[in-house]
């Protein structure tokens, strides 16, 4: 195509990451040739980067307020720049791995990952996760005291997906505790018919965990 003089060529079929060589020679109306050009070499890049994050996972679920992303960037062409939620990156080898520290704000969060290539091809990923730094509040059906039947007793989380720790025999409730028992969301302690000891806490899907509760 020509426009005032100058003339432009679009070659349809060049291949994408292959560098390709022109020379020009312009031919007159009488057929007079000139002598070629110098040489212009170019890569056809129209394809963007191939963002990977690796922490965190989709749909994450954390107690900490500053969380590092980190990932990964591949390109056929140099990297030109990576952001995080609109915020440089740092990386020590040219953007194929790097992070970045972020600040969390209390429920649903929304990570964004863009990178672009020096031609200004782009990509954008999103991550979707939450924080939580509320303990979960465990509830039991019957307060402490000496009862005169058999008793089934059930301890409630506040969270149905947390899962509640206790122990029946006034030990800590705690993961490492052999004696231990867990369940998720609720659980149910039957027939009840002597003098026990029951501790009991929460433990929600982000890590929150609650004070230990005591049972007699």
């Amino acid at each position: 195509e020509t426009d005032a003089g100058v003339i432009s060529y679009q070659d349809a079929a060049a291949s994408q990451g292959v560098t390709t060589t022109y020379v020009v020679s312009a031919v007159d109306n009488t057929a007079n040739e000139s002598g070629y050009s110098n040489s212009v070499s170019g890569v056809c890049s129209s394809e963007g980067p191939v963002i990977t994050v690796i922490e965190p996972q989709d749909n994450f679920i954390t107690n900490q307020a500053r969380f590092t992303v980190r990932g990964t960037v591949s390109d056929a062409s140099p990297i030109s720049y990576v952001k995080v939620n609109n915020q440089d990156v740092s990386t020590n080898d040219n953007f194929n791995t790097w992070t970045k520290e972020i600040a969390l704000t209390e429920g649903d969060n929304t990570i964004t990952v863009i990178a672009q290539d020096e031609f200004g091809n782009q990509a954008q990923i999103k991550i979707q996760g939450k924080l939580d730094t509320t303990p979960p509040v465990t509830t039991s059906s019957h307060e402490s005291g000496i009862y005169n039947k058999a008793l089934d007793v059930t301890l409630t989380s506040s969270e149905s997906d947390a899962l509640v720790y206790y122990t029946l025999d006034g030990s800590m409730p705690d993961i490492t505790n052999e004696a231990v028992r867990y369940a998720t969301g609720s659980a149910r302690i039957s027939e009840i018919d002597t003098s026990i000891t029951i501790k009991y806490r929460s433990i929600d899907l982000a890590g929150n965990q609650e004070d230990v509760q005591t049972l007699e």
